[in-house]
């Protein structure tokens, strides 16, 4: 199955007999047929062939990268346990890899996170897209980048957020992600949208040198929920103030442990942070908070604060910017994925879907519950906002 612009085709050439194709057909339709209810009330339903796609995808993905992608949970329940944050080997980027191949497909198939960015709550009368959105204009706002300017986009994802902030700005964008198929998919969107000549692709895990971006080229950087796999802060900030213009801005939003007590000088969504390493019910809430969102322990405000000052750059604000804390685009996200995730995981028990899927869905909510404990007791934030400016002088 694959849907395009203008519908289903259903490519079956690789099927041998009639009678495959025929029972090929009606698994398909039933399947489709029993997702109808949850489709129905999926709130972001005028997006369905993302979703469809997405889902296509993960059927029919091979068993390698499905074994992988479990895999590499093996490496995320540890990493960062020892106060040794981000990736340091080949082991942990390849089961970073192995991870987000799979996991950025699962955000698609329920489409709100397809940006796989969880905002801060900048309207709360808004969806979580629509907030993705807002923040972006946010970043827009707080980056000042002039048409033929460069920005570089740590993280990118499928490149959604990248053509977005090109689109409105008409700079162009270095966009750089771990995932090979990610990388594919940001650079279809930027001939899909007409502004391919302005993007930059490069493969590569993050920690490692960018010899092909020069010194104070950039007018800006953004890393939105994918720094938490930066090994040493103070190094990767003097890295990007050598490539960073003077003037230039860093906008960064992360998940983050809450270790620096109570700041009421920030405002009452982000101030109180009670996260205390040597306690040993916050580490263990804290890890599994990090293994649902797709990541590793992360590390805390105070360290990323501290790395930017050592780098050079002025720290212009560190807080969360929502109106409310951010577990409210948790929940909504949750609620968002629940029908089509039962849905699947039912099809998927009863054989009209591959088992692996729905294996896939359970493990994706697996430790809801600790993450929202981790939050509710200010051990841990998903929006920390960080903006920071080079000097011009």
């Amino acid at each position: 199955v694959f849907l395009g612009s203008r519908g289903l085709v259903l490519p079956l050439a690789n099927l041998r007999t009639d009678r495959m194709k025929r029972s090929s057909r009606c698994l398909g339709a039933s399947a489709l047929i029993a997702l109808a209810p949850a489709i129905w009330l999926y709130p972001y339903a005028e997006h369905l062939s993302t979703s469809i796609k997405a889902i296509y995808t993960l059927a029919t993905m091979p068993s390698e990268d499905i074994t992988n992608f479990f895999k590499s949970y093996e490496v995320l329940e540890k990493m960062g346990t020892d106060a040794r944050f981000g990736v340091k080997d080949e082991a942990d980027a390849k089961a970073i890899h192995d991870l987000y191949k799979v996991l950025n497909q699962i955000c698609a198939a329920g489409v709100v996170m397809e940006i796989m960015t969880l905002p801060p709550v900048l309207d709360r009368r808004a969806t979580l897209m629509e907030n993705q959105y807002l923040w972006l204009d946010r970043v827009v706002e707080h980056m000042k980048l002039q048409p033929g300017e460069r920005m570089l986009d740590m993280g990118s994802g499928r490149g959604k957020a990248a053509a977005y902030i090109s689109e409105r700005t008409g700079a162009g964008v270095i966009q750089i992600n771990i995932d090979e198929t990610q990388i594919e998919f940001g650079k279809e969107l930027a001939k899909a949208k007409g502004i391919y000549d302005r993007m930059e692709f490069h493969t590569q895990d993050f920690n490692l040198p960018k010899p092909y971006i020069a010194d104070n080229s950039l007018g800006g950087l953004l890393c939105h929920q994918a720094c938490v796999f930066v090994a040493n802060k103070t190094k990767h900030l003097k890295e990007m103030y050598r490539l960073i213009k003077p003037g230039g801005h860093v906008v960064q939003l992360e998940w983050l442990t809450k270790d620096f007590g109570d700041r009421p000088d920030i405002g009452e969504t982000g101030r109180y942070g009670k996260f205390d390493f040597g306690n040993a019910t916050h580490r263990e809430l804290v890890r599994k908070m990090g293994v649902l969102f797709g990541g590793s322990f992360p590390s805390g405000v105070l360290e990323w604060e501290a790395a930017f000052k050592e780098a050079g750059f002025e720290l212009l604000l560190s807080h969360d910017p929502g109106e409310i804390p951010s577990i409210l685009m948790f929940d909504a996200a949750n609620n968002a994925y629940e029908p089509l995730g039962n849905a699947i995981i039912w099809l998927a028990g009863i054989g009209l879907l591959p088992k692996h899927l729905g294996e896939l869905f359970v493990r994706l909510r697996t430790y809801y519950e600790a993450s929202r404990e981790a939050y509710q007791m200010d051990l841990a934030t998903l929006s920390w906002e960080f903006i920071a400016r080079k000097p011009l002088a």
